[in-house]
């Protein structure tokens, strides 16, 4: 196994800057670039798509509805993360693509708290920066009012969504991916930043903040999809572009777990067990977009392959059951897939998702991601992003994706990333979108 230490810069605090939702101009350098030549318009294969503005998910992203054979952009195996923003706009007719905006220092944003008296029981409601496209979502696991959102840079709540403070900027994080905050110290915040592992850019360093996103410092590489053990905030597991590998010490060092890789696959999604964090699981996608998973059950010391039967394909989510660590959900673009004994057999789960099938292509397109209660077993709840469905948003189940049900209020948004944040009735749902934050409270009604 190799081992290094990152060239970690010394922490600082970061000026107030605010996100915001006022229209600026986006930069072009950060636009994604148009196709060679004119495609049919429409939402099917080989459709024409508006120039997206908003960021591109690089190394460890998420499928986003994607053809099976065909590569969509990154890295080897990794998509295009606007890919459902533009679809769903190419879709409408004179649609433009979504707006995007830029962090403003000094800017101010305040926008009505997120209340469940403001929408009907089980809808979701905005929680600030519409406008924006948010590629990862983190929150406080006791207070429900304190969230993280990541895109062009960092920015934190801690009324809710009512406002947004940038605390990481986009200079020094220009495309966040993945956020998570330990469930042990929520002071823990850990930040993955990625270019892509095959478009030939340096390696972009991760952060990490152990005072609640005051100050940061770099730490790893390339970190595509963190998972951080529930009850030591100084290990933790990411996806990168040299593989699945592990830190002991916050950040300090890692290394990489040789004996995760799997020829030919990427790692995309890792998730630790609440129940039992020595049980690691990894989920990998191939250029063409099949999908692979491993399971530890020691740390990451060995593996076993744990993938479902029948190359099923991205989009990918991957998630661990409250209290079973055998019990795994697996989101991919033919469904959701449940197993009840670690990855030795998987049954597939469509009951309520049929809206989201994609027009004119097989099975059920679920997308972007997936996410377990961390204190409540069988709760699940589906992020999906798919092309010319008229199903796409939020979905929740209570008995373990046997059935699910739409939540109400995103209007067809797709869906980037879920957090939850708060215990009880207090939970708060953070749903990252390309038109901002949205919240649903309380979760499960």
């Amino acid at each position: 196994m190799g081992r290094r230490r990152p060239g970690a810069a010394r922490g600082r605090r970061e000026s107030p800057e605010v996100w915001h939702d006022e229209e600026k101009a986006w930069p072009a350098h950060r636009r994604a670039r148009p196709s060679p030549a004119p495609r049919p318009a429409g939402g099917g294969p080989g459709a024409r798509r508006p120039r997206g503005r908003g960021l591109l998910r690089p190394c460890g992203e998420r499928h986003g509805g994607e053809d099976r054979h065909r590569r969509a952009g990154g890295g080897r195996g990794q998509p295009d993360r606007d890919a459902a923003a533009r679809d769903r706009h190419a879709a409408q007719p004179g649609a433009t693509a979504p707006r995007a905006t830029t962090i403003t220092p000094g800017a101010t944003a305040t926008r009505p708290a997120v209340a469940a008296a403001t929408a009907a029981p089980g809808e979701a409601t905005r929680a600030g920066l519409a406008g924006q496209t948010v590629a990862a979502v983190a929150a406080h696991p006791a207070d429900p009012n304190v969230a993280y959102a990541g895109g062009a840079g960092i920015a934190r709540t801690t009324d809710g969504g009512a406002t947004w403070a940038s605390v990481l900027p986009s200079s020094r994080a220009p495309r966040v991916v993945a956020l998570a905050v330990a469930p042990s110290n929520a002071g823990v915040v850990y930040a993955g930043v990625a270019e892509g592992c095959a478009r030939g850019g340096p390696p972009r360093p991760g952060f990490v903040s152990a005072d609640g996103g005051a100050t940061w410092r770099e730490t790893g590489a390339d970190l595509g999809a963190i998972a951080v053990d529930p009850r030591n905030a100084r290990l933790a597991y990411a996806a990168t572009c040299r593989g699945v590998e592990r830190t002991g010490d916050l950040g300090e060092t890692w290394e990489v777990l040789t004996g995760a890789r799997v020829e030919g696959y990427d790692p995309l999604r890792v998730a630790v067990a609440p129940g039992d964090p020595r049980t690691v699981y990894v989920a990998y996608a191939s250029e063409g977009g099949t999908i692979r998973a491993r399971r530890s059950e020691d740390g990451g010391t060995s593996w076993q392959d744990a993938s479902p039967a029948g190359d099923p394909f991205g989009p990918l989510g991957l998630a661990v059951d409250a209290a079973n660590p055998r019990i795994v959900y697996l989101s991919a673009a033919t469904g959701v897939y449940r197993s009840a004994n670690g990855g030795r057999s998987w049954d597939r789960l469509t009951a309520g998702l049929e809206a989201t099938a994609a027009a004119g292509q097989p099975g059920i397109r679920t997308s972007t991601a997936i996410l377990a209660a961390p204190a409540t077993p069988d709760l699940v709840w589906l992020g999906t992003g798919t092309r010319a469905a008229a199903g796409v948003g939020v979905y929740q189940s209570a008995d373990g994706g046997g059935r699910w049900r739409r939540i109400a209020g995103l209007d067809g948004r797709p869906v980037g990333d879920l957090a939850l944040g708060g215990q009880g009735a207090a939970r708060r749902l953070y749903i990252a979108t390309d038109d901002g934050v949205w919240a649903l409270v309380p979760p499960a009604p």
